[in-house]
């Protein structure tokens, strides 16, 4: 998921609306090139979840934490 230039053990987590979408999203550790980083926040930013449901089946807002090693 993370790009090819960045190496390491790396947690991304989403802020995921309820239509899907990532509001925002924290990266730790962020990359130290700066192309690469950017590189990483757009597409981070660019992926698309099926959204939480409560317990009546509405989807909500969420939070998703995910660690890959790369």
């Amino acid at each position: 998921m993370p790009p090819q230039c960045a190496r390491g053990i790396i947690t991304v987590q989403f802020w995921v609306e309820a239509d899907g979408r990532v509001s925002k999203l924290s990266v730790e550790p962020l990359p130290k090139d700066a192309g690469c980083r950017q590189q990483m926040l757009d597409k981070m930013k660019g992926v698309q979840f099926l959204p939480a449901r409560n317990r009546d089946g509405r989807p909500v807002a969420d939070v998703f934490k995910l660690t890959v090693q790369h």
